[in-house]
C-alpha cells in the first residue's frame, strides 16, 4: 500500500509540476494580453483622434464647397455682365466703323484740296487779268 501511496504521491507531484508550468505559462500569456490590451487602447484612442480629424476635414470641405459655389455664382454673374458690355461695345464699334467708312468715302482728300487750290488760283489770276483790261 505504501508503494501505491508513493506512486500516487509521485503522480500528484508530476501534476503539481505541470500545474506550475501551466501557471507560469498562463502568467506569461496574461502579461502578453495586458500588453495587447494596452496597445489596443492606444490604437482606439488614435482611431478616435483620426475620426475627429476626418470629421473636421469633412466640415472644412463642406464650408469650402459652399464658398466655392458662391464664388462660382458671383463669377457667372460678372461674366454675364461682362458679355453684355462686350456685346454693347461691339455694336457701338460697328456703328463707329460704319460712320468712319462714310467719312472716308465723303471726305475731301489732300489731292482734292490741292486741285481746288490750283483752280481757285487760276480763276483769281484770270479775274485779275480781266480787271486789268
Amino acid at each position: 500500500m505504501e508503494e501505491k501511496l508513493d506512486l500516487i504521491l509521485q503522480e500528484i507531484r508530476g501534476i503539481n509540476a505541470k500545474i506550475t508550468t501551466i501557471d507560469t505559462r498562463l502568467g506569461t500569456v496574461e502579461t502578453r494580453l495586458d500588453g495587447i490590451d494596452s496597445r489596443l487602447d492606444k490604437a482606439e484612442t488614435e482611431q478616435k483622434r483620426h475620426g475627429d480629424h476626418i470629421h473636421q476635414l469633412i466640415e472644412t470641405v463642406a464650408a469650402t464647397n459652399v464658398r466655392l459655389e458662391n464664388m462660382y455664382e458671383e463669377f457667372n454673374k460678372k461674366f454675364h455682365d461682362l458679355n453684355k458690355k462686350h456685346d454693347s461695345l461691339e455694336k457701338r464699334m460697328d456703328v463707329v466703323e460704319d460712320d468712319l467708312n462714310i467719312i472716308k468715302t465723303n471726305m475731301v482728300t489732300k489731292q482734292d484740296l490741292f486741285y481746288y487750290d490750283q483752280k481757285i488760283s487760276e480763276h483769281e489770276r484770270e479775274i485779275y487779268k480781266m480787271k486789268l483790261r
